[in-house]
């Protein structure tokens, strides 16, 4: 007969609780919460510093003790005082509030006094947590001063649980660090209206950005269905597609096609992926690449204020070398801004000269490829 698992102590809830606490929308909350369900905390948190400042960086927490109000309070008034030696602590050992405070009694101190115990902090643990590649993390369990004190066991706890929070910090660290270059690639996907689709062999969409998102959605010709694959067009754009998957595999080099799909020119390039993260059913065989035409006065007033600082173009001549850059023909940039054909190819003369350039080709390209694309 197979006996029942025993029920699973306080760290080991705690512990398994971490792992998928870092995940979450609100990393670390429910890890948190659960400390002060399980431990009796008033308040529990996690601090993020950057450098030797004592200013926070970020901080998730549990607890209803230490309100907004007060941490405003103490960004505004007490974090310049704040007597502890945040980054002085040992990695690993435990503190309690008079050795953090470096006093006897931890109630006769000033800082005490103005802030922990009107945050209804009257009793703390904490520990300094350090991953390998240097990421530093404070974690700390409060108790108001109506609660006993933590007694051996709480410490014992608290110690155990050091590892595993380590352990977690890594994982956030490249949680955070894919987060991070997940952001800078929607920025730079948006601003040259580049979307992304990753694609199984059989075409099955297995990773979708924002900007490809808003176009399968909008387009009537570009499309995902109900389960899950990506449709392009009629049969015979969809045999079109197909016939360009299988050829990237193979060939293993990348595949450029142009469609007009419900009256809108759609740019598509197949790449393989030939990275090697992801696994399983998460990985991809190849990526497309879509972009839509773009218009000629697609441009925002960012980008011409960064042509203007970076090659001195005045605003007048940012618009007319971004029009010439469109492709517009220069009868065609005078009519957009209500200026003469004349006005306008002396203005060009002046953006060629600062811009180095003899041929609205060089323009075309130097502006396409400029940074300030990106403003």
């Amino acid at each position: 007969m197979t006996q029942d698992r025993a029920p699973m102590d306080r760290r080991e809830r705690l512990a398994l609780t971490l792992g998928a606490a870092v995940a979450d929308r609100q990393p670390w909350t429910r890890f948190l919460r659960l400390c002060c369900d399980l431990v009796g905390l008033s308040y529990a948190n996690l601090i993020f510093r950057r450098g030797p400042s004592r200013s926070v960086d970020a901080e998730f927490s549990a607890g209803g003790t230490v309100t907004p109000a007060m941490k405003q309070r103490y960004r505004s008034q007490f974090a310049m005082v704040d007597p502890v030696h945040y980054f002085a602590m040992e990695p690993g050992r435990v503190y309690r509030l008079p050795e953090l405070l470096r006093t006897g009694r931890a109630s006769d101190h000033p800082y005490y006094q103005g802030f922990l115990a009107p945050a209804g902090i009257g009793h703390m643990l904490s520990a300094r947590i350090v991953e390998e590649e240097g990421e530093t993390a404070w974690l700390s369990w409060c108790r108001d001063a109506g609660r006993a004190d933590f007694q051996d066991e709480d410490v014992a706890l608290f110690r155990s649980l050091l590892p595993h929070v380590a352990v977690a910090l890594r994982s956030f660290v490249l949680i955070d660090r894919q987060r991070v270059q997940a952001a800078i690639a929607r920025h730079v996907s948006t601003r040259f209206d580049m979307a992304a689709v990753a694609l199984t062999a059989s075409g099955k969409i297995v990773g979708v950005g924002p900007l490809a998102a808003s176009l399968l959605t909008r387009n009537g010709g570009v499309t995902i269905s109900q389960d899950g694959y990506l449709r392009v067009g009629d049969a015979a754009g969809q045999r079109r597609l197909s016939d360009a998957i299988a050829l990237v595999l193979a060939s293993g080099h990348s595949r450029a096609l142009l469609v007009d799909l419900a009256g809108e020119r759609i740019e598509m390039l197949l790449v393989p992926f030939g990275a090697q993260e992801g696994y399983g059913a998460a990985r991809p065989d190849l990526v497309l690449y879509l972009r839509r035409e773009r218009e000629a006065s697609g441009a925002g007033s960012d980008v011409r204020q960064s042509l203007g600082a970076m090659f001195g173009l005045t605003p007048v001549e940012a618009d007319i070398a971004l029009g010439l850059a469109a492709g517009r023909t220069m009868t065609a940039v005078a009519g957009d801004l209500h200026l003469s054909e004349h006005t306008v190819r002396s203005y060009s003369k002046a953006i060629y000269a600062k811009l180095g350039v003899k041929r609205q080709v060089d323009l075309v390209r130097m502006l396409l490829l400029s940074v300030a694309q990106l403003a």
